[in-house]
């Protein structure tokens, strides 16, 4: 597996546009909300400094999953209703170009009024790059939002369809 997602971190060819795309929405099956970020994978390769723990990685000192984490963590940060979120990383899905990230959040979907997003994610490393969000809830109105470095936080109030 870690050396299948080194192949992927590092065989991709460089990419023009420093995006990030974030999901949330109401899980099947669960009445809680969460959350998927998809984002090329040689960049959150380097945010996540992976060449310089692939050591630690390869000799299961380290899972690639608690770097991914703890750097979405440092990066992202959720309020629903006002109150701080907290989230669990629930799996990753890999591409050769992309990786995506699958959080649950801690709380029902029902009774979301209100998400305030802050997002810095790969912003560290490009001056261009750009996190969209979409937010799909049922019952609720659809939205998006952009944010980038001169905008890292928005709130969304969720009105009933």
């Amino acid at each position: 597996m870690h050396i299948l997602l080194l192949f992927l971190l590092f065989s991709v060819a460089p990419h023009p546009i420093h995006l990030t795309v974030m999901e949330i929405y109401r899980a099947e099956n669960s009445k809680n909300l969460e959350c998927s970020v998809t984002l090329f994978s040689d960049d959150f390769a380097r945010a996540i400094q992976y060449e310089t723990y692939a050591p630690q990685i390869q000799g299961g000192k380290l899972k690639v999953e608690d770097l991914m984490l703890k750097y979405l963590r440092s990066k992202l940060q959720m309020k629903i209703n006002g109150k701080s979120t907290a989230y669990t990383l629930l799996r990753t899905e890999n591409t050769p170009e992309t990786i995506t990230c699958y959080l649950k959040l801690s709380l029902p979907a029902a009774e979301t009024q209100k998400i305030e997003i802050v997002s810095k994610l790969m912003l560290e490393l490009f001056n261009d790059q750009r996190n969209l969000v979409q937010i799909r809830i049922p019952g609720k109105k659809e939205g998006a939002i952009s944010l980038d470095k001169t905008k890292t936080e928005s709130t969304a109030t969720l009105a009933p369809d």
